[in-house]
């Protein structure tokens, strides 16, 4: 079976419709398992937050994504086991800690790390880790 690290940018995307949203719709339909650090629920809670305080979401439709999150098909690692490998990548790649998570777990799996995030996919095509990071929309 395939697996795949994903990020927030990629997830929310199941919940909540925005650009790559079919993208992201169409890899939770495939038979795949699915892989994320801890922090990942973190991430989604500012984005809902954020989405919320802008009123771009109300409070039901806050809580009703939130539980369907938490219900979600993704294999959460701990983020102790991932923070020095992610401290090396993020000093390597010159961006940041917590987005190397991601990256850091999906070296550790051997699985592609799939991302929304147009900034740090860009910002990993001139490094040796491009082949191990996938854009939402190439897969």
């Amino acid at each position: 079976m395939t697996s795949y690290v994903l990020d927030a940018s990629v997830v929310i995307k199941w919940f909540v419709p925005e650009a790559h949203s079919e993208s992201a719709l169409k890899l939770k339909e495939v038979d795949a398992r699915f892989y994320a650090p801890a922090f990942l629920t973190l991430e989604v809670g500012n984005v809902l937050a954020k989405k919320r305080r802008r009123n771009e979401l109300t409070h039901g439709e806050t809580e009703h994504i939130w539980r369907a999150f938490r219900q979600a098909p993704i294999r959460r690692q701990a983020d102790e086991t991932l923070v020095l490998a992610a401290f090396d990548l993020a000093q390597q790649t010159r961006t940041a800690l917590y987005d190397n998570l991601y990256l850091a777990l999906a070296i550790e799996l051997n699985s592609p790390f799939v991302t929304a995030d147009r900034k740090y996919y860009q910002a990993h095509q001139a490094t040796p880790y491009r082949q191990r990071i996938a854009w939402i929309e190439d897969l």
